[in-house]
């Protein structure tokens, strides 16, 4: 059995809980995607457009880190799939905006279900009810630690901030 780690060690929490964080988000994301033909660039781009809509191209790949090239491709096979669509921005009429068709947010909710369908799975294969209960508390744990972070980040006082 390998000796515990020091549970106060600051430093140490951090990097293992970033570790965590990537190593589950990613496993969600490839989660939801076997069953699909999108690229995993592509379902952040119908993610995007749900919470911002009215993007260009060249914000996308911006928001993603891509090249304008590889967000071009991308966007296009959305468009042929008509999971988005485009429209001249206002006042602009050289600029196009994206957003989702009907069909692309129907897409997006799907893939949504299969990935809260596989965390599921996962949390009832792999954790015994004590372990769910940690976990809860947890995360309760974590949610306040970052309302905190996101008041202090707008310099917005409130319960448990210090001005």
């Amino acid at each position: 059995m390998s000796p515990q780690p020091d549970a106060l060690d600051t430093p140490m929490l951090a990097d293992e809980l970033m570790t965590i964080t990537w190593a589950l988000a990613r496993q969600l994301r490839l989660a939801g995607n076997q069953e699909s033909e999108l690229s995993l660039t592509q379902w952040a781009v119908l993610s995007h457009l749900e919470r911002q809509p009215a993007m260009t191209s060249a914000e996308l790949a911006r928001a993603e880190l891509v090249t304008p090239q590889s967000m071009n491709t991308a966007v296009h096979q959305l468009r042929e799939l008509a999971l988005v669509q485009t429209q001249p921005v206002q006042g602009d009429g050289r600029r196009i905006a994206l957003t989702l068709t009907e069909a692309g947010a129907k897409a997006l909710a799907e893939l949504r279900e299969r990935r809260a369908a596989w965390l599921v799975r996962f949390l009832d294969a792999e954790l015994s009810e004590t372990e769910r209960a940690d976990l809860y508390a947890a995360l309760q744990t974590l949610r306040r630690a970052g309302q905190t972070a996101r008041v202090r980040a707008h310099g917005l006082s409130g319960p448990g901030t210090p001005q």
